[in-house]
């Protein structure tokens, strides 16, 4: 009983160091983002403003839905180990290769 104890404490102390290193990183990330924010080109469509990088996601989940459609039809999908982080790989790559091909400078 006391072992399990154990256990559970040191499971709930690894739970704090965790969220700690999170918070952590959160703290440094963030001013990192609102400062090279404004280093993104900028859009003006109908009067709002819009990054880039959103064009570059919109495009990155068609090119995502387009390439799944093509697995599935060459019955690849199927064999595919850990669909989420495949098809998540792919959707960076694409989101990427647009985002070069669009906006470099």
């Amino acid at each position: 009983m006391y072992h399990l104890h154990l256990m559970r404490r040191s499971s709930t102390i690894r739970r704090c160091v965790d969220r700690g290193r999170t918070a952590r990183a959160a703290g440094l990330l963030l001013p990192t983002v609102l400062v090279l924010g404004g280093c993104d080109p900028i859009f003006d469509i109908g009067g709002a403003f819009f990054p880039s990088w959103v064009f570059a996601v919109i495009l990155g989940i068609f090119g995502l839905v387009i390439v799944r459609e093509i697995l599935v039809k060459l019955k690849i999908d199927e064999h595919l180990y850990g669909h989420g982080l495949a098809y998540l790989g792919v959707f960076v790559t694409i989101s990427i290769i647009f985002w070069i091909w669009f906006f470099r400078t």
